[in-house]
């Protein structure tokens, strides 16, 4: 079956060995990051950043 349709035999059973098409497209959970503690920070710094950019000089 993998050869006509020129997919890898790996694909082709994980699809069969499914039992929804939501299985296989399911990702695994995100690892945390080492900068996860300061997304926070760095969000409020990037909101400042881009509005004093946007502001007039004079």
């Amino acid at each position: 079956m993998a050869r006509e349709l020129g997919l890898d035999h790996r694909t082709v059973s994980k699809y069969t060995r499914a039992h929804t098409w939501q299985e296989v497209t399911r990702r695994p959970p995100r690892k945390p990051s080492a900068l996860d503690p300061c997304l926070d920070y760095l969000q409020q710094r990037q909101d400042e950043d881009s509005t004093a950019q946007h502001e007039d000089p004079a």
